[in-house]
């Protein structure tokens, strides 16, 4: 077998495991004398064939998103003029989806760190002594026993 067949079927056997089947299932249907020898030709043309860096695939899914979003947009204004209310919503909903994911994949979502300025003006004396006091402010209260219901005999 020729490197570029044997490439097709690294890269048929890997996209096999991407869809779930086990590696006996991927030798079997592929062509490889056992479980052992499909993932070592995988684990191989993985390293020989290393996906794109994280923030290439990050701009490419984003380009794609906002492409798909721009043609949700035509698509409404088609909607409007035509006066398909239920398709416009339709396209609105997908559209704010859409709009989400992209902000989540640039990373507007991430919580922005809020530095907050403590300053204690008590001593730990004072704190205790404002504490007991309003301890000892609480109500007291004492426990009665309601009375037996008497029966009549």
């Amino acid at each position: 077998m020729n490197r570029k067949a044997s490439n097709k079927r690294c890269e048929q056997a890997w996209e096999l495991r991407c869809s779930g089947r086990t590696w006996s299932e991927v030798a079997r249907e592929v062509g490889y004398n056992s479980p052992q020898a499909a993932l070592k030709a995988v684990k191989s043309w993985l390293e020989k064939n290393p996906p794109d860096e994280l923030e290439t695939m990050r701009r490419a899914s984003g380009d794609m998103l906002t492409r798909g979003i721009d043609k949700l947009f035509k698509a409404m204004e088609v909607a409007e003029q035509r006066g398909e209310l239920r398709t416009l919503a339709e396209l609105v909903k997908v559209a704010f989806d859409g709009i989400d994911k992209r902000a989540k994949l640039r990373g507007e979502w991430v919580a922005v760190p809020t530095q907050v300025d403590v300053t204690v003006t008590q001593t730990m004396t004072e704190i205790l002594t404002d504490t007991r006091a309003r301890l000892l402010d609480a109500i007291d209260a004492e426990v009665v026993e309601l009375p037996a219901e008497r029966s009549e005999a």
